[in-house]
């Protein structure tokens, strides 16, 4: 285990019941801070790569359609055409994405309610 895992591993072990509620917004407000920022990190990295597949894609189709000698009109319309496919298959699965980050968002919302009712409840 490397050192920076036993103080990722130490958040398991803080007595939130001993913590003002200002102290645990404040934990909270880092964490929700800590988790957007890796989520734009992985989106970043996500866009680079889709570009850069889809450049190479386009390379590919250029190079392939000129050793076959097709006319430039035709190689433009097919990249054109590929590049088109590409985006709305690329918004059929954002829109999957969402909606399954959607119905993870509301699970996360009951488990929080319901563990909240049942630690007022002791």
């Amino acid at each position: 285990m490397k050192a920076e895992d036993s103080s990722e591993l130490s958040i398991f072990d803080i007595d939130w019941a001993s913590l003002s509620e200002e102290d645990r917004l404040a934990i909270i407000s880092e964490h929700i801070h800590y988790v957007n920022l890796s989520r734009k990190a992985i989106n970043t990295k996500g866009f680079h790569s889709a570009n850069f597949r889809s450049l190479f894609l386009m390379l590919l189709f250029g190079l392939t359609m000129s050793l076959w000698e097709v006319d430039n009109k035709t190689i433009i319309l097919t990249m054109i055409g590929v590049q088109f496919l590409r985006t709305v298959v690329s918004q059929f699965f954002e829109a999957s994405l969402f909606s399954a980050l959607d119905i993870a968002k509301k699970d996360l919302a009951n488990f929080i309610f319901h563990r909240a009712q049942k630690h007022d409840k002791m």
